[in-house]
């Protein structure tokens, strides 16, 4: 289990491209809003915003990219080991 400062933490205004993994990915909001899309192409305007205590789960293969909102953390649960594959590597 891991938690993740995106928002306001140690990258501003932190997105996460398209990408996906092995394993199903679980991801619940502990602060903030984390928004999340589904597909091979960042785009926020497609994204479904996760509010404090919302929760959801990618199952693993699963394109998808993710936001944050402000200040925002998420606590991600998954089985190891954690590989994060690019869809779109640049």
């Amino acid at each position: 289990m891991s938690e993740l400062v995106p928002g306001d933490g140690p990258v501003p205004g932190y997105r996460m491209p398209p990408h996906f993994h092995r394993a199903d990915e679980h991801v619940e909001v502990q602060q903030g809003t984390f928004q999340v899309g589904m597909g091979d192409k960042l785009d926020l305007k497609k994204t479904r915003p996760l509010a404090v205590g919302d929760s959801g789960t990618a199952p693993g293969g699963m394109h998808y990219y993710a936001a944050a909102r402000g200040p925002t953390i998420i606590r991600v649960t998954m089985m190891g080991p954690y590989v994060i594959s690019y869809v779109n590597p640049e």
